[in-house]
This record gives C-alpha cells, sequence and structure tokens, in this order.
C-alpha cells in the first residue's frame, strides 16, 4: 500500500535565519518599493496635515487685602465644570459647535488646570489646530474669572460696608457713653468712694471697647481700599506653541517603518502563496 505524504503548509515549516535573510535579498525591490512609497506619503502627510498648537496662560488668583477670594484650588475645580463658564465662552473654545450653537461637550476635555508655585498660581493650557481659537478661548476664560471674582468681591465690600456702618454707630454710641460718664464724674466728684470706683470700671470697660472698635474701623477701611482688591491678572503672555507632531519627519520616519512592515508582510504572503502553488503541483 503506498503512502502519500501530506504537504506541510508555511505555516508548519519554520524558516531559519539565513532562509528569511535571503528571501528578503531576492525579494529586495519589493521591499524597497514599499518603504520608498511609505516614506513618500508620510511625508506628505506630515507636511500638508494641520499642525498642532498648544497654548497657555498662568493666573494670579484674586486677592483682598493680602488674601485669596477663593483658594486656587476651589477655582481650579470650578473651571473643569461647564456651569463656570457663559455660553460664548463655551462656543469660542469648541467652535466646532457654533453652527449648531449646541452644548455637547465639556470643558474639562478641552482645557486642562493645574497649579504652580505652591498651589498660589493657576496654569490653563488648550490643544488645537488654530491658534486664534487658543487665543479667544484663553481670554473668554480668563474674563469669566474675572466676572465671577467681581460678583464674589461686590458681595463681600457689600458686607464689609454694612459691618463698617454698624461700627460706625457703636463708636458714635461709645463715645456719647464716655461723655456721659465724665460729666457725672464732674458731678458727683465729692459723692461716695464706691460710686466714682464704679464710673472709673465703666469708663476703662468703655475706653477699652472703644479702642477695639476703633482697630475694626481701619481694618475694614484699609480691605475697603482700592488698592488692596487684586483682580485675577496674567503673570505672562498667552504662550502658543506648534507641537512636534505631526511633523514632516516624523511622518517620513513613521512611512519608513510601515512601508517596511507592509513589504516585509507582502513577501512572506507571497512566499506563502507560491509554496502552496508548488505543492499542489507535486500532486
Amino acid at each position: 500500500m503506498a503512502i502519500t505524504n501530506k504537504p506541510q503548509s508555511v505555516f508548519e515549516d519554520d524558516l531559519s535565519l539565513s532562509e528569511i535573510i535571503q528571501l528578503i535579498k531576492a525579494n529586495r525591490k519589493i521591499l524597497l518599493s514599499f518603504i520608498l512609497l511609505g516614506s513618500i506619503l508620510g511625508g506628505i502627510y506630515g507636511k500638508f496635515t494641520n499642525p498642532i498648537y498648544i497654548g497657555s496662560i498662568t493666573l494670579a488668583p484674586a486677592k483682598i487685602a493680602g488674601k485669596f477670594i477663593e483658594e486656587p484650588g476651589t477655582i481650579v475645580t470650578k473651571l473643569n465644570h461647564n456651569s463656570y463658564y457663559t455660553k460664548d465662552t463655551l462656543l469660542t473654545c469648541e467652535s466646532s459647535h457654533n453652527k449648531d450653537k449646541a452644548i455637547n461637550f465639556r470643558m474639562s476635555d478641552i482645557i486642562n488646570t493645574s497649579l504652580l508655585k505652591n498651589s498660589t498660581l493657576i496654569k490653563l493650557s488648550v490643544t488645537t489646530k488654530n491658534q486664534e481659537t487658543i487665543e479667544n478661548c484663553l481670554n473668554a476664560i480668563e474674563s469669566d474669572l474675572k466676572l465671577n471674582e467681581r460678583r464674589i468681591i461686590e458681595d463681600f465690600v457689600q458686607s464689609r460696608k454694612e459691618l463698617l456702618v454698624m461700627i460706625q454707630n457703636q463708636i458714635k454710641d461709645s463715645e456719647e457713653f464716655k461723655r456721659k460718664i465724665n460729666d457725672t464724674e464732674t458731678k458727683n466728684l465729692k459723692t461716695n468712694i464706691e460710686s466714682n470706683l464704679t464710673l472709673t470700671f465703666a469708663k476703662n470697660a468703655n475706653f477699652y471697647d472703644l479702642k477695639v472698635l476703633i482697630e475694626q474701623l481701619e481694618k475694614i477701611e484699609m480691605e475697603l481700599s482700592i488698592y488692596q482688591t487684586n483682580y485675577s491678572s496674567k503673570i505672562f503672555p498667552i504662550n502658543i506653541e506648534q507641537k512636534d507632531f505631526p511633523s514632516t519627519k516624523f511622518g517620513i520616519l513613521l512611512g519608513f517603518f510601515l512601508g517596511a512592515f507592509l513589504g516585509l508582510f507582502v513577501i512572506f504572503i507571497r512566499r506563502m502563496v507560491l509554496d502552496s502553488n508548488s505543492n499542489k503541483n507535486n500532486l
């Protein structure tokens, strides 16, 4: 009984390193063609694809009398939520939505927020293909930040003004009380010692309260001074840089490796097909 040898597929027959090298040499024209084609297409892609830009701005948060009106960490958290911004700012930062005026994106996907210099400065960065969009977006964000700060400052100033009026009235009452005590002491100069001690104690207590009220008054007047209020401001102008990707050199390099990979793939597929046809002819 004759035994028929079953033909082996190319996957069952491992190629040695020398055979692989010989296979590549024999098909070097195919490999070089794919490498050249890949490099050309990669270079064209890198040259004509719109560049990617990243813009950043560093802000010093608002302060009143040397203290933050809001902690920088709190501001960073708010900046990641759409509700912090006006609709115009949202549309400015995502210009592709301007046509339908729809807000179906998250601001945290567009801007990157971080804290710098021991959490006292805020850095915002935006990455997109349009430099003008970056500049307009960062300026709009700064405007919204100042708008929200203005609301907080106005509430703070209003509360301080009310407190200022209350302290002024208290000082007025205290000074009136002091005058009455002085008049009483003059009239009762020759009265008993107990009465004089009571008046002296009341006078000293009133003097202490008056001193505290005057100190509070001076502090509030200083806080309300226009020179004590600083809105958020840029530390440096908006900085816009072009990212390295994509570039012509990167495109050529990427095309080179992809072309080489594809060329090798075609060579081995071609070898597999030739081996398969050879085995069929030998049956």
